[in-house]
């Protein structure tokens, strides 16, 4: 059996090349994890978006008996506190006040951050292997420099949609009406074609975006 050789790839957070075999390259983009994670962050923070929550997370024995400790320090202890019902009158006018009744008051459109249901699917876009494949594809082809400013530092690159990502999705959703917005999105063919997208650095992308702001503003 022939022994598959390995190619170079380049480093979408340091720019550094390294060495991968060719059936990685879609879903190789970064030399190590930790470069991988320090990336994520950036675009997450450039995103808006929040890093996921640990609840529900199992602790160890060892955390467990930590966690008693400090608990038993506190002065007074709330462990196991109950409220009484006036205070529990009180939460409730004070959320009503608010306008946050109760949890469920506070999903989808009666959020005060309600966008029309755009941001699960577009984040769920960003993450998916089209769309990292689709970046990759634009970065090499414009040899992963700015085309705005020519940075090449290869630390700070995006990959902006010409015609913007909003509309494309609003596009898929309009053409394949029968299928979920993100399925619709991932088999509508121009939301990745590469030549709809170019590379720009992060400074570029911001500047474009904060005279062009809609309802997308980031990470078209």
């Amino acid at each position: 059996m022939k022994k598959v050789e390995k190619i170079k790839n380049k480093c979408l957070f340091c720019g550094n090349d390294y060495e991968i075999y060719p059936y990685q390259v879609v879903k190789s983009s970064y030399c190590c994890k930790e470069h991988q994670f320090r990336d994520r962050s950036r675009v997450n923070k450039f995103l808006g978006i929040k890093p996921p929550s640990a609840l529900g997370t199992k602790h160890n024995k060892k955390s467990i008996e930590k966690i008693k400790i400090a608990r038993a320090k506190q002065n007074p202890p709330t462990s196991g506190m109950k409220w009484t019902p006036e205070t529990i009158e009180k939460m409730k006018n004070s959320a009503k006040k608010r306008g946050n009744v109760g949890a469920v008051g506070r999903k989808g459109e009666k959020s005060y951050s309600w966008k029309g249901g755009i941001t699960p699917i577009a984040v769920a876009i960003r993450m998916s292997s089209r769309y990292i494949e689709w970046r990759q594809q634009v970065f090499i082809r414009d040899n992963f420099t700015c085309q705005k400013c020519g940075d090449n530092t290869g630390r700070n690159l995006n990959p902006h949609h010409i015609k913007p990502f909003s509309i494309l999705v609003d596009e898929a959703r309009e053409y394949m009406p029968l299928l979920n917005p993100y399925d619709a999105c991932i088999l509508y063919y121009p939301l990745w074609d590469i030549n709809n997208g170019i590379t720009w650095c992060e400074d570029c992308h911001i500047e474009y975006h904060k005279k062009n702001d809609n309802k997308w503003t980031m990470g078209k």
